[in-house]
């Protein structure tokens, strides 16, 4: 059997999820030859023992509920995930020993001794309970890898290994991935983290995987070089200027009639999106917001479209509708509700498909999924913003909800080396809604038991109780419940959501 050497240095804390009966395909079992700095033990409980330093401490298997001890590597941390009894240790790997103490800088390594391969290994980047579910359930083994920041969540989730790093500002992932990949060949990578595209196609690259290249997704979450990349290659007419300074967006806003959108370099989610209309305004932005892309405001129907591209070509995966919620939210460019597929025309749909088909071929954009934002106005389609990943805010839900087609389920599989065949015609409308109240303390809630049983709807997703807090919605991730509908037509689906989302009240004070 082939040893793998994984210096520490590399990454922060490696864990080993165990199933059931089963001999996962990245499972490694310790050779008998390391120090008890560190046991990590699955018993038939489900819950996981730790000792460090000789000091013995319990963790249970929800970290929610769990207290860590830190570990004598100032990097290192235990994450357990929920556990499965594993069943009698003569029949699985029943304990994981690693020495983490080391001497020195360069702390010693782990030696992992490799025991079965039996199925493709993909990679995922950052939290994606859907998209680890179907991996598992296709029968794929799974290396997850996660920010310290997003760590206390993953109990929830069931990849094979995860590991703790940070992969935003290090490479270091990479490192962990050649190590693993020495043993294990890797079959495929995936992110929906807008901080994970960068890292995947960095991996891609790396390991001859599917996905997109580097350069485009670098351009992608750059909007000011994408914009004048765009400007060069297809001539989008849009005015937009990246300002360093109070100055230069004054001189903007003079140039373009004195009223302009204000947009991070690199944002996502609406986040830090506002319109700027005079001196005011503009002096309510800080220092530190600069540099920032501004850009003439216009006016249109806000269109998102999914591609997945393939050795086949870019593949259209529909054309949804996407409403803001303008003044019931502190930030009016935050998507209240979603329409799948989108209430426009046939010659509207093909002018936007084909708008953003030749967007995603000037960006390079062409391999891999996408997401693209796009205005249609009265002087033709005009980009707001695009992703190297398939859209959030359920709408991939809703894509198959309407077509009957799991979309995740065929890029997972693509991602995987498989030919895949999507059927993107619509037999049906979806349509998604978010709940909007004033910012205080909740003091009642009328309504939302009501709608359960409704034949349309598919979920009311609530979670506000009495006392929770509504703060003002600046963001997407500022939202706080939503109601997911299906109906035979758009314009039905649509209706309806509003309609439920509107009887439903939720009552605030400002708090005391």
């Amino acid at each position: 059997m082939a040893l793998i050497q994984l210096p520490l240095r590399l990454f922060q804390i490696a864990y080993v999820r165990l199933v059931e009966g089963y001999i996962p395909p990245m499972g490694y079992c310790c050779d008998g030859s390391f120090s008890d700095d560190l046991w990590i033990r699955d018993d038939l409980n489900g819950s996981v023992g730790f000792r460090s330093a000789g000091v013995p401490s319990r963790v249970d298997d929800d970290l929610r509920h769990s207290s860590l001890r830190s570990m004598p590597h100032p990097r290192a941390r235990p994450y357990p995930n929920r556990g499965i009894p594993l069943g009698h240790p003569a029949v699985s790997f029943a304990s994981w020993r690693a020495n983490l103490c080391g001497q020195g800088n360069l702390p010693a390594p782990i030696n992992l001794q490799r025991r079965f391969v039996l199925m493709k290994t993909l990679v995922v980047f950052g939290n994606a309970p859907v998209l680890i579910d179907i991996i598992r359930s296709l029968g794929f083994s799974l290396v997850q890898l996660l920010p310290p920041s997003e760590g206390r969540d993953f109990c929830y989730q069931d990849a094979h290994m995860v590991f703790i790093t940070d992969y935003v500002n290090s490479m270091e992932f990479l490192g962990i991935l050649k190590c693993i990949a020495k043993d294990t060949p890797l079959s495929g990578v995936l992110s929906f983290s807008e901080y994970g595209l960068l890292p995947a196609a960095l991996t891609a690259e790396e390991f001859g995987l599917r996905y997109a290249p580097v350069s485009a997704v670098n351009i992608s979450r750059n909007k000011a070089e994408m914009r004048n990349l765009l400007k060069e290659k297809l001539g989008h007419g849009i005015r937009f200027s990246q300002v360093t300074n109070r100055d230069e967006a004054k001189a903007f806003l003079a140039d373009v009639g004195g009223a302009a959108i204000v947009k991070p370099i690199g944002g996502f989610a609406s986040e830090g999106v506002r319109a700027i209309r005079d001196q005011a305004d503009l002096d309510t932005l800080s220092s530190a917001a600069f540099p920032v892309l501004m850009e003439e405001i216009v006016e249109g129907i806000e269109l998102s479209l999914d591609f997945i591209g393939t050795d086949d070509g870019l593949i259209p995966l529909g054309v949804n509708e996407e409403v803001n919620g303008g003044v019931r939210y502190h930030n009016p460019y935050v998507e209240a509700q979603h329409v799948y597929p989108a209430r426009i025309s046939a010659e509207v749909r093909d002018e936007a498909i084909e708008f953003v088909r030749q967007t995603l071929k000037a960006i390079g954009l062409d391999y891999g999924p996408s997401h693209t934002e796009v205005l249609m106005t009265k002087t033709g389609p005009v980009l707001i913003e695009t992703h190297s990943r398939f859209a959030g805010d359920f709408i991939t839900e809703l894509f198959e909800r309407s077509t009957g087609c799991n979309l995740l389920e065929n890029y997972v599989r693509w991602a995987a080396g498989e030919t895949i065949q999507i059927d993107a015609s619509p037999k049906r409308a979806a349509s998604i809604h978010y709940f909007t109240a004033s910012p205080g303390i909740v003091k009642n809630i009328k309504g939302s038991f009501r709608f359960r049983s409704h034949p349309n709807v598919i979920r009311i997703d609530l979670p506000l109780e009495i006392g929770s807090v509504v703060k003002q919605v600046g963001s997407s991730f500022d939202r706080y419940g939503y109601i997911l509908v299906s109906a035979s037509t758009n314009v039905e689906a649509a209706e309806i959501a509003q309609q439920i989302v509107g009887s439903i009240t939720i009552e605030t004070a400002a708090p005391h």
